[in-house]
């Protein structure tokens, strides 16, 4: 994963199903062998409570800076609450099992303030969470967001590699426009260079409020892979860590919400956000707008089959009709992939992401990797995160799509 993915976070990453909490070489900043020795329920006799944590994290967690971060904030409180002293061991990660294994599992730490209920396994269990963090949508002040419906006609920056970004490539009539960070999103905003963006809430937040002047309204949204449950993670086996630290979240409630506050995390009730919010707004969303820039091609081709179909007599099946011939030049064919694909394959299909990068599929598929490309257009992977585009695309279309990915193929 790429640098600027990292301020995600280990949330946010887990429900992009990518990995925690970003890039850099995974490295201990402090020395293991100084690390005090924990006992079984994640404590020992000196009464420290071992912490692991990024130390470059904001706003959830920093080494060496007055603001330390929201998790760290939290593990003071708990920690005081356990008459115990917080000793971090802090680590750069670049993927959710070589994370663990190299702090909670390894025994240089016993508590982390980061993760999902998702996260448990037979080797971590999760306490119950502390707080709920989510996706939002950033605007001017004043803007009601409702539904994906209230960005219909707008010009919208998301993350690349996101939730939102997959959801918002099967909304029709919403124009998105790619960002690596929430920085480079809330500048595009500052520039006027989109109307709305479709942000990692934390992060949104607090830039909002350290480097925008609180300029924007950050609104918190729900809906699958949107918002998930914070917890901390100890060792399956500290159980009775496990159970101290469910009970001072207990009784640390007011004192938490008061964290959330001073790091500018999205508040308010989270906003439904799906496809199928209701009828009305998946017909909202059905409806032409000035974006679909096939759809006139698209009905035309639509009346003729039905035309076709309608008046050709009934015969025994024929063999598949060849695809239609493209129309457009290799260069015009990359500018149109990069209008309806580069969202999630990045521009010139050159994505870092190993599964999204469409230069290797002749490699994979050999002669059949225009068969297997049509298809997967068509019909789409909802279970990796491709949509259905053939609602959206004519044949023509996927041709032309065809046409440039030929050229980048590496064998």
């Amino acid at each position: 994963m790429t640098k600027p993915c990292r301020a995600l976070g280990f949330a946010a990453i887990v429900l992009a199903s990518m990995s925690i909490m970003g890039a850099g070489t995974a490295r201990a900043i402090a020395d293991p062998s100084s690390a005090a020795v924990g006992a079984r329920d994640g404590t020992n006799i000196n009464g420290v409570m071992r912490v692991c944590a990024d130390p470059d994290d904001l706003p959830f967690s920093h080494a060496g800076t007055p603001a330390q971060g929201i998790y760290a904030d939290v593990a003071e409180l708990v920690a005081s609450r356990l008459e115990m002293q917080p000793e971090y061991y802090w680590w750069l990660s670049v993927a959710q099992k070589k994370a663990l294994r190299n702090t909670l599992l390894a025994g240089n730490c016993d508590a982390y303030f980061a993760l999902p209920p998702s996260a448990a396994t037979r080797q971590i269990s999760i306490s119950k969470p502390f707080m709920t963090v989510s996706y939002a949508i950033v605007a001017d002040r004043g803007f009601a967001y409702q539904s994906l419906t209230s960005l219909r006609d707008k010009r919208v920056a998301v993350q690349f590699g996101t939730p939102p970004q997959i959801l918002l490539a099967q909304a029709e009539g919403i124009k998105t426009f790619t960002v690596r960070t929430s920085k480079e999103g809330l500048e595009s905003l500052s520039h006027g260079d989109v109307d709305v963006a479709f942000l990692w809430g934390p992060e949104a937040g607090y830039l909002n409020a350290q480097r925008f002047n609180s300029q924007w309204q950050v609104t918190p949204v729900k809906g699958e892979g949107l918002q998930t449950e914070i917890g901390i993670a100890v060792r399956a086996e500290d159980q009775d860590l496990l159970q101290k630290l469910n009970t001072a979240l207990d009784d640390l409630k007011p004192q938490i919400e008061g964290v959330s506050r001073k790091y500018a995390m999205p508040a308010g009730a989270p906003v439904q956000t799906a496809l199928n919010d209701s009828g009305a707004a998946a017909a909202e969303l059905a409806k032409p707008t000035q974006f679909e820039t096939t759809s006139e091609t698209k009905v035309a081709a639509d009346d003729a089959s039905q035309h076709a179909a309608t008046a050709a007599p009934t015969t025994a099946p024929s063999a598949a009709p060849a695809p239609p011939a493209p129309t457009l030049s290799v260069e015009e064919a990359r500018s149109f992939f990069n209008n309806h694909c580069s969202h999630c394959h990045a521009p010139n299909a050159q994505s870092p992401i190993q599964e999204r990068d469409l230069r290797r599929l002749s490699k994979r598929y050999k002669d059949k990797w225009r068969d297997v490309a049509t298809t997967t257009i068509k019909k789409g992977r909802t279970e990796l995160g491709m949509p259905t585009w053939e609602d959206i695309l004519t044949d023509q279309d996927i041709q032309n799509v065809l046409v440039f990915l030929e050229t980048i193929q590496k064998n």
